[in-house]
């Protein structure tokens, strides 16, 4: 990263900026204690953004069956985080609108920050993920760092966009090569710079990656980054692609079938619209997304003899693609996608008869390794110790990275002794050689000795029926390792089935 350039964004006097009434909000809604009527006062201080607001919480695009007079009320009705989302978007795209003239395509620039939103926001409701305003509010602001440069760096920062071709997944390479910055980098750190939690820089620093759906704020992570694929499915004139990879990664993240990804994909087109004229922002006119299906389905299925090695190559690439949605991208592993797929199917097994383990292993006092040590330690920790388990446990079973520092392996046809056994193999394998971290950078110590906790639990014919579905084998193995830390860690321990008393 070019830290000097950084600076100099950071410091232009043209940077998007926060009003002072989003900057108390934001203030406010850290504040765990804070009260509803405080917030609604501080919003009602900016009359033109509280107008906006219940514009937006009356319209169809919340749906409430009665109309909404006040901010209180809003919060009332809707919570806290849909009203905080409102009034920092619409300070945002005030803000940032004003900066944002020819020759810089704002139209374009909106219409993808819009789309985006709207398909997060879906997606994480969807999902029954916990807060899916967050998800609204990363894909708003996931490009901010666009607006930034193009503000400090002005036609430098456009010819760096030309260069790109007008294609948003090669700008940041285009940015890498002529400014050792990307637009994902900056917008996370303005966001730092504007206190924003987090929970939402760090989804906006790597929204984009999709190598990183499987880190720390994941969920988030995934949601913006097909929101992205749905938003250029939804306003390309090459829609078959980003489709095709919308359905990949619905379904290999979060189970949705082609029909639920369809309904979204609706369901964005109508409330993009929608929140576009509450916005003031250009989104393009109608979409017709039955029009997009079909032309992306005539397009994917237009494979002549001519163009046999396209195909190949097409099937190729799908299998590699698939291979890195199963695959965790730091440390090898299986992900905890394929881990829910694999533990669902073997569980099915069982109930005609079959055997099946599960191992939970969970590396001891990890935090401590990063908070002493740093994060590249950390890292380099989960990598050898994956190494070491998947060598352990070669072809007898999957290894997965089940999340953290916690990773979990499947065995087929196995049963609860066979599994103890293997699961001291693997902790000896762990404690007998300390790990290298000769060649981790700003690490003062060369070696670092790793224990590890492990809980085991078994499918056997005689306790079939403790288990009636794979959650609960999975939760007993977890319940396992718990026990072995309470142990005094580095030990195996075995979740047993306590046998009711007869009656």
């Amino acid at each position: 990263m070019n830290h000097e350039l950084l600076q100099t964004v950071l410091s232009c006097r043209n940077l998007p900026s926060i009003p002072a009434v989003a900057v108390r909000v934001i203030e406010l809604t850290q504040d765990p204690d804070v009260k509803l009527t405080e917030i609604a006062a501080t919003i009602q201080n900016d009359q033109a953004l509280a107008s906006k607001i219940l514009r937006t919480v009356n319209s169809s695009f919340y749906g409430l069956r009665k109309g909404c007079s006040t901010i209180s009320h809003a919060l009332v009705l809707l919570g806290l985080n849909p009203v905080k989302t409102l009034a920092l978007g619409f300070s945002l795209v005030s803000s940032v609108k004003k900066g944002l003239e020819d020759p810089f395509d704002h139209i374009s620039y909106w219409r993808r920050q819009l789309f985006t939103a709207v398909a997060a926001k879906n997606l994480a409701s969807a999902s029954r993920y916990e807060e899916p305003e967050e998800a609204f509010l990363v894909g708003l602001l996931q490009d901010i760092g666009m607006a930034a440069l193009y503000s400090a760096l002005g036609e430098k920062y456009l010819a760096v966009m030309e260069k790109a071709g007008g294609d948003h997944r090669k700008l940041a390479l285009a940015e890498r090569e002529e400014l050792e910055l990307t637009h994902a980098e900056v917008g996370a750190e303005l966001c730092k710079h504007w206190k924003l939690p987090a929970t939402l820089t760090l989804p906006i620093r790597y929204h984009e990656q999709a190598s990183r759906a499987q880190q720390e704020g994941a969920e988030l992570i995934r949601f913006v980054y097909v929101g992205n694929l749905i938003s250029e499915t939804l306003t390309s004139d090459t829609p078959a692609n980003p489709l095709e990879e919308v359905y990949d990664r619905c379904e290999s993240w979060m189970s949705f079938s082609r029909d639920h990804v369809e309904d979204i994909l609706s369901r964005t087109a109508e409330s993009a619209g929608q929140l576009g004229r509450l916005f003031e922002i250009d989104t393009g006119g109608y979409v017709d997304v039955d029009q997009i299906l079909d032309s992306a389905n005539q397009a994917l299925i237009k494979i002549t003899p001519d163009v046999s090695q396209e195909a190949t190559q097409l099937s190729q690439q799908n299998q590699k693609l698939k291979e890195q949605v199963e695959t965790d991208a730091l440390t090898g592993a299986a992900n905890r996608a394929r881990f829910n797929k694999e533990i669902a199917e073997a569980f099915k097994e069982t109930q005609a008869g079959g055997k099946l383990a599960v191992i939970f292993i969970d590396a001891d006092h990890f935090k401590s390794v990063n908070d002493t040590y740093g994060h590249l330690a950390g890292d380099a920790v989960l990598v050898e110790l994956s190494r070491r388990l998947i060598d352990c446990f070669k072809d007898k079973g999957l290894v997965c990275r089940y999340g953290g520092e916690e990773f979990a392996v499947i065995l087929r046809d196995t049963d609860k002794i066979a599994a103890a056994r293997l699961a001291e193999a693997a902790r000896l394998a762990i404690l007998q050689e300390p790990f290298d971290l000769k060649d981790v950078p700003d690490t003062d110590v060369d070696e670092l000795d790793v224990t590890i906790s492990v809980g085991v639990a078994a499918v056997t014919h005689e306790e079939i029926d403790a288990f009636n579905e794979a959650s609960q084998l999975v939760n007993a193995a977890d319940r396992a390792v718990y026990a072995a830390k309470k142990a005094g860690r580095n030990c195996v321990r075995i979740f047993k089935v306590r046998k009711r008393k007869a009656a």
